[in-house]
């Protein structure tokens, strides 16, 4: 069993279709609502950002101590609500903020 946890690939695989199962068990439980299906070129755009995001972030663990690591982890949240607010005006709810900083100390105590 140690065998397949070592591959990062074959444990990330493991937790999206853990997440998925998760997600249609929901939605078959009336949890949550089916959401609607994303334009083609957004659904590649985002996965490409998210690939781009997760790799950034694994290669530089293997340059940076992992408390610099939890630190921009813990900054990125912040950094895109702020971008969302500064470029595109969005606004977050009340419930949203506090959300985010639940999730914060959450990652700055761990």
């Amino acid at each position: 069993m140690q065998n397949w946890i070592s591959n990062a690939v074959t444990l990330s695989a493991v937790h999206f279709l853990t997440a998925a199962g998760c997600v249609i068990l929901a939605q078959a439980a009336e949890l949550a609502e089916k959401a609607e299906r994303m334009p083609w070129k957004a659904t590649l755009w985002f996965s490409l950002v998210g690939v781009v995001s997760i790799g950034s972030l694994n290669l530089s663990l293997l340059v940076n101590p992992v408390g610099l690591y939890q630190v921009a982890k813990l900054l990125v949240i912040p950094y895109v609500c702020g971008v969302e607010a500064a470029w595109l005006r969005r606004r977050s709810s009340s419930g949203t903020l506090l959300a985010i900083a639940a999730v914060m100390a959450g990652v700055g105590i761990v």
